[in-house]
């Protein structure tokens, strides 16, 4: 494998690790009415997502961020598990990419 595949695997497993952590993070801010955290962790979820090309995926936290921002959580419940489901295919399509690298 020659270095820029390298570092593209560990770009990958790193988002995927980062991102299921942040997602948790969000459900967890939701629950406890944790705007800021929420704010953090979508904002967070924008930039990891931004740097892999997963333009859909960081729109949508950047919904969630700025909902934060303007100081209202409610109802994002719905929205974070759509996100969580983006995440899923995007994850899958990352696999594939990983895979095909490191044959």
């Amino acid at each position: 494998a020659t270095m820029g595949s390298e570092f593209i695997v560990e770009l990958i497993d790193t988002f995927g690790e980062d991102a299921r952590s942040l997602i948790a993070s969000l459900r967890q801010a939701l629950a406890g009415a944790d705007i800021d955290a929420f704010r953090r962790a979508a904002h967070s979820l924008k930039s990891t997502s931004e740097t892999l090309g997963a333009t859909a995926l960081a729109g949508m936290a950047r919904e969630l961020e700025n909902m934060a921002r303007a100081g209202s959580i409610d109802g994002t419940g719905e929205r974070i598990e759509r996100l969580a489901a983006e995440h899923e295919i995007v994850t899958r399509r990352l696999e594939e990419v990983r895979r095909g690298l490191s044959a």
